[in-house]
């Protein structure tokens, strides 16, 4: 399992957020998965993506219908990504972007 991003954390990057359900997130670093699992309920699709995402994860967070489970270089997913809001969560970076920003073949 990745890197655990706390729940205070979490709460705390929601609160600010304060996502909308036509909102999408990428979870950049998803780590764990944690804060992908935690948006997914609040927002239209969530990305979560890493260089290396433990079966575990992938299968925990493939079951949510609006989580789309990356494994590439974040650096890659944000070259063809339109940012509206960026903060950092820990060492991982969690992402609000417009639906038409996605790199081909993820959406």
């Amino acid at each position: 399992m990745g890197k655990y991003t706390k729940e205070e954390v979490i709460g705390v990057v929601f609160s600010k957020l304060r996502p909308s359900p036509e909102d999408v997130f990428a979870d950049i670093g998803c780590g764990s998965g944690a804060v992908a699992e935690f948006f997914a309920p609040y927002v239209k699709k969530v990305y979560a993506v890493d260089l290396k995402i433990s079966e575990d994860v992938k299968k925990r967070l493939e079951r949510l219908e609006n989580v789309v489970v990356a494994e590439m270089d974040g650096r890659e997913f944000l070259k063809n990504t339109n940012l509206i809001w960026s903060s950092s969560v820990e060492r991982g970076v969690l992402r609000r972007c417009s639906t038409s920003a996605v790199p081909e073949g993820l959406l």
